[in-house]
C-alpha cells in the first residue's frame, strides 16, 4: 500500500452510490450513508472515514496491526436503548454532520452488508447528490 487515504472529497463520488432520500421518515426509504474508500462507485457522502478515530485506524494500518481492508463484525451491536427518531432527523434543509440512524445500520440494512457494502464506518459528513 503507498499511502493510507483518510479523507474524501466531492470529485471522488460515485456512479453505483445509493440515493439517498433526506427527511424521509424510515431508514430503509432515506437509504444508507455510504462512505467508504474501499468502493469509489459505492461512495455517497464525504469526509474522515472512520470520524475522529481516522488517524487512530490510519496509524493500525501503519504500524500493521490492522489490515486496510478490515470490516466489523456488528454480532449483537444493536442499541441497548432504543434511540429516537426525532423530529430534528426529519427536516431535508438541515445540515447533518451523523448519520441519525447509524446505530442501526447492522438491522435495517443487514442485506447490503452481507452483500459487501461498506456503509457501517461511522462519521462520514453525507452530502447531498
Amino acid at each position: 500500500m503507498a499511502h493510507i487515504r483518510l479523507n474524501t472529497h466531492p470529485s471522488q463520488g460515485g456512479v453505483q452510490a445509493p440515493p439517498v432520500i433526506w427527511g424521509a421518515r424510515d431508514p430503509k426509504l432515506r437509504g444508507p450513508v455510504v462512505g467508504t474508500v474501499a468502493d469509489q462507485a459505492k461512495r455517497n457522502a464525504i469526509g474522515v472515514h472512520s470520524g475522529s478515530y481516522g488517524v487512530y485506524r490510519a496509524l493500525a494500518i501503519a504500524a500493521q496491526e490492522l489490515k486496510a481492508d478490515h470490516r466489523p463484525d456488528f454480532t449483537n451491536t444493536l442499541p441497548a436503548e432504543k434511540i429516537g427518531p426525532f423530529e430534528s432527523w426529519f427536516d431535508p434543509k438541515k445540515i447533518v454532520s451523523l448519520d441519525p440512524w447509524g446505530h442501526l445500520i447492522a438491522d435495517v440494512f443487514s442485506d447490503k452488508l452481507a452483500a459487501g457494502w461498506d456503509i457501517a464506518r461511522p462519521s462520514p459528513s453525507p452530502r447531498r447528490m
